[in-house]
């Protein structure tokens, strides 16, 4: 039923648009927007320490605590182009994810120390809202080429309770960490239509960081990379297809978090465009 829901009002959404909007050629619209569902398969793992005691144990989560390894989900992006050759371009990737598992082997996470037969409820939250802005070096009516600049703004929410079902009154542990990792990333994005309704494209952007404030310190890598076809069915209305890929490994000392995290995750993306 959600589903029927959505697509239903991305059509009301593009319609106005269809019924309305001028000629467009490609490269030249000014606004960008797109809307779709997004199928990835995670791969991550994460550590939580202790500052004044010990080295948390490192968890790959999909494995040792059951959270699931693929998701369904919405997503979106919005681009402005103010000048044609100067673009913005925001988005947002918002993850939620379950697991729970009966642990074989002792588990420290942060203060919290989970023995064996311990029963484990872990949930993350993971939200991703890249920001960047995009520079055209080449642009005609079929190809444009341009670098860009932007933050992969991050923000996790780990969250783990615990418990053992023979006795649950003698152990009830809940460990938390959260972070807000703004990640800068460069990179380059090529789009090229070889019919009027037809275009591939692609982009790849990277970068190595180290980030450090009052109270806080963050040092690692974010990779980003996306490869995809389009169809326009009509001047203002297209609908797309992608795989994306998304990796970041960081080191984060802060109040809320001291240790690792890694999180990386590919896979299929089916959108709807418009143009105007």
């Amino acid at each position: 039923m959600k589903s029927h829901v959505f697509w239903i009002l991305s059509w009301l959404w593009l319609v106005p648009w269809h019924a309305h909007a001028q000629e467009i050629t490609p490269f030249q619209e000014k606004f960008y927007l797109q809307m779709g569902y997004f199928l990835p398969e995670f791969d991550s793992n994460t550590r939580v320490d202790n500052r004044l005691i010990e080295r948390g144990t490192d968890l790959h989560l999909e494995d040792r605590l059951g959270l699931n390894k693929t998701q369904t989900l919405l997503w979106g992006s919005a681009t402005w182009r103010f000048a044609p050759n100067h673009r913005v371009q925001v988005g947002l990737f918002d993850f939620n994810r379950h697991g729970d598992r009966v642990i074989n082997e002792e588990i420290h996470i942060g203060d919290k120390v989970y023995p064996i037969g311990a029963e484990l409820t872990t949930d993350l939250k993971f939200r991703v809202i890249p920001i960047s802005y995009m520079y055209s070096f080449t642009q005609d009516a079929q190809f444009e080429f341009a670098g860009y600049i932007g933050l992969q703004w991050s923000k996790i929410n780990f969250n783990v309770a615990g418990s053992i079902t023979t006795n649950p009154s003698d152990f009830n542990k809940n460990a938390e960490a959260d972070a807000d990792a703004p990640l800068p990333v460069v990179g380059v994005d090529g789009n090229y239509f070889f019919t009027p309704q037809w275009s591939v494209g692609g982009n790849l952007g990277a970068f190595i960081y180290k980030l450090k404030a009052t109270g806080m310190y963050y040092q690692g890598t974010v990779t980003t990379a996306t490869i995809d076809g389009g169809y326009w069915f009509s001047n203002n209305v297209g609908v797309g297809l992608a795989v994306n890929y998304f990796k970041f490994d960081v080191d984060v000392t802060k109040d809320s978090w001291d240790g690792k995290f890694t999180y990386q995750y590919w896979g299929p993306q089916l959108y709807l465009t418009g143009r105007f």
